[in-house]
């Protein structure tokens, strides 16, 4: 896979696998935002599953903590679109470290 500048727009581009521990993380810089002949193209889509332990997110750019945000549970699928959302996501554990395998799209 190489990143979301060598797709069209629905497809996935990129891919990765975040641990999500006690201090709020958002996507990479690398896989959402990725220069091109184009000039910068953004991911308008991240897709994930939830998996070792729960997790709370937000999308507005403000920290979760362990109590506030939308609660992520084991086996949940959650989507974010839209450019400005994708670029703002942050996450945080709830009791221990998780794990999200995040597809990008354009």
């Amino acid at each position: 896979m190489g990143s979301i500048a060598d797709v069209t727009y629905g497809e996935v581009g990129d891919e990765e696998s975040i641990t999500v521990g006690n201090v709020s993380i958002g996507f990479t810089e690398g896989k959402i935002l990725v220069p091109s002949a184009q000039g910068v193209l953004e991911a308008s889509k991240a897709e994930f599953k939830v998996e070792g332990d729960s997790i709370r997110f937000t999308r507005d750019g403000t920290t979760p903590t362990s109590t506030i945000g939308v609660l992520g549970e084991v086996g949940d699928i959650v989507t974010v679109e839209g450019k400005g959302n994708v670029k703002r996501f942050r996450a945080i554990r709830v009791t221990n470290d998780a794990t999200i395998n995040v597809d990008y799209s354009r």
